[in-house]
C-alpha cells in the first residue's frame, strides 16, 4: 500500500488462518476507494463530496469535479450562466449588451447611444441604451 501512497488497514491484526488476506489498501481522503489484499489501481477524488469544498461555492453555484483523478481542480459553476472557476467562487455576470451576438449593443449604437447593463444574472431584460 505504502508504495502507492495508500494506507493499509487490517481489521483483525491477526495471523490466524481465517484472518489472513483480510487487509485493505485505502486511498487518501477525500477518496473513498479501497481494494482488498492489494493496492488500489487508481484512486479517485470527488472533491465536491467534501462538505468544506462544496460549501465554498455560494448559493446559485454548484460544485463540480470533472476530473476525479486529480486533486485541487474542482469548480464552482454558475447555475444561470454556466461560467466556471477552478477551486474558487465563479463570477456569474450576464452582460446582456454582449450576449446574442451583441444585438442589444447594435440597437443602441444605431440610436447613437451606448448599451448599459448591470450584469446581474437574476435580473434579465434590464439593459438600457444611454
Amino acid at each position: 500500500c505504502a508504495r502507492h501512497n495508500q494506507t493499509c488497514h487490517d481489521p483483525t491484526h491477526g495471523s490466524g488462518r481465517n484472518e489472513t488476506r483480510d487487509w485493505t489498501c485505502m486511498c487518501a481522503k477525500p477518496s473513498t476507494d479501497f481494494a482488498r489484499a492489494r493496492a488500489v489501481l487508481q484512486c479517485t477524488y470527488d472533491e465536491c463530496s467534501d462538505a468544506d469544498v462544496r460549501g465554498r461555492c455560494p448559493e446559485g453555484q454548484a460544485c463540480e469535479d470533472r476530473h476525479p483523478l486529480a486533486v485541487g481542480n474542482w469548480e464552482c459553476v454558475c447555475d444561470v450562466t454556466g461560467q466556471r472557476a477552478t477551486a474558487a467562487e465563479a463570477t456569474c455576470d450576464v452582460d446582456e449588451c454582449a450576449t446574442n451576438d451583441a444585438a442589444n449593443q447594435r440597437k443602441c449604437q444605431q440610436a447613437g447611444q451606448t448599451c448599459w447593463d448591470d450584469k446581474d444574472p437574476a435580473a434579465l431584460d434590464n439593459w438600457e441604451c444611454r
